[in-house]
């Protein structure tokens, strides 16, 4: 048992800063680029991105839980935590994804790639975050927390007059993912 414990700790827990550029869908066709750091968990099924310094978008903490099926983020720029299902069409496999971030690290991998759009809106206030999970509570306890719910993309049509919406753009695939939290004004 003291064995299969070592391998667990060795395996569970990878640590590192990714960056990766992507391609803006805009008319610019410019690059960007993202920057992260990365936890994985695979013994916990879970991992914790922190995007410090996003080059568009808000700077946030994100958790993927497997374990649970939620994704919790926490905007700096706002003060507040957004939950909602873990969105698996997506996100990347966790140990897919812990794979990919090792080959990154190797250099075998250098990440240059499209963004995709996900439009999340906020449904409710989250009374107890405590119901999603032991990492979630852990990152919206004390803070204002909300639900959110999907959105089929609509393109580049936004009703701009009747909501306000945020982007957090993340690394969680062989693609940035654009998440656009939008909230009734």
């Amino acid at each position: 048992m003291g064995m299969d414990m070592q391998r667990t700790e060795y395996y569970n827990y990878e640590e590192g800063g990714l960056e990766c550029d992507y391609f803006e869908f805009d008319d610019s066709s410019e690059i960007r680029t993202v920057y992260e750091d990365v936890k994985i968990f695979l013994g916990e099924d879970y991992e914790e991105i922190s995007i410090p310094r996003p080059n568009v978008g808000h700077p946030a903490d994100i958790i993927h839980d497997f374990q649970q099926g939620f994704t919790a983020y926490f905007d700096w720029v706002v003060n507040k935590c957004y939950i909602g299902e873990l969105n698996t069409t997506i996100i990347m496999p966790l140990n897919h994804f812990w794979e990919l971030t090792l080959n990154i690290k190797k250099g075998e991998y250098l990440p240059q790639t499209n963004m995709i759009q996900e439009e999340r809106v906020v449904t409710e206030p989250a009374i107890d975050p405590v119901l999603f999970g032991s990492y979630i509570h852990k990152l919206c306890q004390g803070k204002e927390t909300f639900r959110l719910g999907h959105r089929i993309a609509r393109g580049h049509i936004h009703q701009r007059a009747t909501e306000k919406c945020h982007h957090i753009r993340h690394f969680a695939n062989t693609f940035v993912i654009d998440t656009a939290i939008c909230q009734p004004l």
